[in-house]
Order: C-alpha cells, then structure tokens, then sequence
C-alpha cells in the first residue's frame, strides 16, 4: 500500500510485549476518508495474516489482540458514526463492557462491520503471500538487528530484494481538494 513501518521491534523490554510494528497514520489533508481507514484495518491485520502466511492458522498467536480489537473499533466507528456504512446517521450501539465491541442491536451493522473486517483481514492475508519473500528476510533482518527504523526497513526491501516501494500518491479526496482550490484560484483570478 506504499507504506513502510516507522519502526520495527522484535524484542522489548516489557516481557508481555514481545515486539511490536509502529506505523505513522498521517497524511497530508487532516481528513480521515473511508479508504484511509480501510487502509487502517489492513494493516491491523498485518500482523495476524503474517502469522497465518508463515506458521499456517493453527499456530497463530494471542499476539494480534489488541490489533483486532482496534479494527473492531474502528469498523464499528466507520458503519455507526461516520457514515461509511449502510445507515448515515448516528447509529448507537448497546453499552458494551469495552469501547472496541460492537454489540449493536442492528444485524444488519453488525454485517457491515464484520464485512470491513472480513475483507481487511483477506486482503492483508493476499498482499503478504504476493510478498512473502520480503516479509520472511525482512523477519530475518529484524531478528538478527533487534529493531529496525523506517529508512533501513526501505533500503533492506529496495537493496537487497529489488522491490519498487510505490511514492505517497495523493488520494483521491487530496487530488479533487487540489482541483477544487485550483479552479477557486482560477475564478478569482478571472473575476
């Protein structure tokens, strides 16, 4: 998807946190689309379809909870209060124990938020079989250095593997702000 962790960590100081992915969210317009946030649950998901790629299902770990249920989260806010889903208004859900739950009395929400989870998991599964190679050495790299920054992480995927890393493209949202301001421009230049 064009993006490179910002820090890659395989072993920490904390003995229940064995290591960890940190990803930098932030674009150049403040506002989040649905694609942004599509974009967000593939990469939640990364870290339970790199287990599945490598190890098969039956070996995954606990590792990927707190990714999951911040893809839940997310999900959830995307179909009840942001409009991406099926309803556009604020849809509250029933009073969960934990803020990440979806627990809404509305089958069909409860489909469309499933449905933005089933898709990202799929896709990050997907993308990472195409690249399994890069994720296994870039493993490898990453247990025998401990932790690995952004600009190490590019040059082991550019320089050793020979993969193109796509440049930041604007989104669509960010390209029809710069037409939409362009032509602004454009009037007020001509009225």
């Amino acid at each position: 998807k064009g993006k490179v962790p910002t820090d890659l960590t395989c072993e920490t100081a904390n003995r229940n946190v064995l290591g960890y992915a940190a990803t930098s969210t932030e674009k150049a317009v403040l506002l989040r689309t649905a694609l942004d946030d599509v974009h967000e649950l593939e990469i939640l998901y990364g870290g339970l379809a790199a287990e599945e790629v490598v190890f098969g299902t039956s070996l995954v770990t606990a590792g990927s909870g707190d990714d999951i249920m911040r893809a839940t989260r997310i999900a959830g806010l995307m179909v009840t209060k942001r409009g991406q889903g099926s309803v556009h208004f604020h849809a509250d859900t029933i009073a969960s124990e934990c803020d990440w739950s979806i627990k809404s009395d509305d089958v069909q929400l409860d489909r469309e938020v499933a449905g933005y989870l089933e898709a990202a998991h799929k896709n990050a599964v997907e993308m990472l079989k195409e690249y399994q190679h890069a994720l296994v050495g870039l493993a490898h790299e990453l247990f025998t250095h401990g932790t690995l920054r952004e600009d190490e992480i590019k040059a082991y995927l550019t320089q050793e593997l020979g993969l193109e890393l796509p440049a930041q493209a604007p989104t669509a949202f960010d390209q029809i702000l710069l037409e939409q301001h362009q032509a602004l421009n454009l009037l007020r230049q001509v009225g």
